[in-house]
């Protein structure tokens, strides 16, 4: 019970500091699962797959699939509560104070922009490095870039595309492996 009560510490701690939300949050979510021996890297990214997977944001798509993993249930639906109650917290204090706060909203949203980008840069570094091994990997994220930027093929075709490409890519020189 202990541990199932500090696994909902760590995600009230990330529900307080997840600014930007989805991706911008991976990074802190690692660190707090893995950093603290809730999840090995392996399963992290397991984690990852199957909240992408899933339908809603990946944040409470980790929270729900990290508790119900370890505890059942109830280990979920304590984790996804306890990602969620400092936003309900904030946002009902915010409701009772809002006359007095200042509505400026272009303002607060291009001061949070920077921090939100480096946020999801440091998610995205963390997360990619110990899989950036192969020079395949390094070629196929390289096209996948030229596809986004370049034509208007949807994003999704793309990862579908470079999905495909990878396991045909690697099958071919895995067989290349087998015989030479």
């Amino acid at each position: 019970m202990n541990e199932l009560f500090a696994l909902s510490l760590v995600f009230i701690k990330i529900g307080f500091f997840a600014f930007g939300g989805g991706w911008s949050v991976v990074g802190l979510i690692q660190k707090e699962l893995v950093g603290r021996n809730f999840l090995s890297l392996e399963d992290f990214t397991m984690a990852i797959s199957i909240s992408q997977m899933t339908p809603g944001p990946i944040a409470i798509n980790m929270a729900t699939y990290t508790g119900y993993k370890l505890y059942g249930i109830i280990g979920g639906i304590i984790a996804t509560i306890s990602l969620l109650l400092p936003t309900l917290l904030i946002l009902g204090l915010l409701g009772i104070i809002e006359k007095y706060i200042i509505k400026d909203r272009i303002r607060l949203t291009k001061a949070l922009l920077p921090g939100t980008l480096i946020l999801i840069s440091y998610s995205l570094i963390r997360l990619s490095m110990p899989h950036f091994t192969d020079p395949l990997v390094y070629i196929i994220a390289l096209v996948s870039l030229l596809l986004i930027k370049y034509t208007k093929i949807s994003p999704v075709i793309i990862i579908f595309i470079c999905g495909f490409s990878g396991i045909i890519l690697y099958s071919l020189t895995n067989l290349l492996k087998i015989f030479f």
